[in-house]
């Protein structure tokens, strides 16, 4: 079964955190990842009439671009350590009044190219937590999430309230005391494997 689509990858951050300096320790920790920046998009007014367009050189993206709407960052490499070496990643940058975030999304294909290989499905999912728990431990994010086609929606308030009765998200990982806890959902990664509702706490 292909479904086909985007795999969404979203970290969430309060209002503690500025946008100016997440962005910072994000784009060196994509660097860190071996990722390349490939180009910028943004929108000069809120009608989105006016777009701009910039290639990126030597990964030195100014930060200018964040007075902006409707962000979006290309992006090429192996970010979350997937099978592929080379996947052409799209970050987009969503700012609300009490918190911001980063959404990473990646074609269904490019993560599963074997789509009937549970075990690389699960495998794949396990290199995204990883990362993801790495980047934790460089930015410490409020939440975060991996599922089909997932946008960021909730505050960090309210996602932290209702996660553990909310089991659509495949993959959720939320600040806690000492570390993080993840909450595995009813639906895989992919958006049709079925996987059992868990949690687990990490502690780092």
């Amino acid at each position: 079964m292909t479904l086909g689509g985007l795999v969404n990858i979203g970290i969430v951050f309060n209002e503690q955190h500025s946008l100016v300096d997440t962005i910072g320790d994000m784009k060196a920790f994509l660097q860190h990842k071996g990722c390349r920046l490939v180009s910028v998009k943004f929108s000069e007014d809120i009608d989105g009439e006016n777009w701009v367009e910039i290639d990126i050189h030597d990964n030195k993206l100014d930060d200018s671009f964040l007075d902006g709407y409707y962000m979006s960052v290309e992006l090429s490499g192996s970010i979350f350590d997937s099978m592929t070496d080379e996947i052409a990643t799209t970050l987009r940058i969503e700012k609300e009044s009490n918190y911001h975030g980063y959404l990473f999304s990646i074609n269904w294909g490019d993560l599963f190219p074997d789509e009937n290989n549970e075990l690389e499905i699960r495998h794949t999912r396990q290199k995204i937590v990883g990362t993801l728990i790495e980047l934790y431990q460089t930015i410490s994010y409020s939440y975060a999430f991996v599922g089909h086609e997932i946008e960021i929606e909730l505050d960090p308030e309210e996602f932290a309230r209702t996660i553990a009765d909310n089991h659509s998200y495949p993959v959720a990982m939320v600040r806690a005391e000492g570390g993080l806890d993840l909450y595995y959902g009813s639906t895989g990664i992919d958006g049709f494997s079925k996987e059992v509702p868990r949690k687990e706490s990490i502690s780092l």
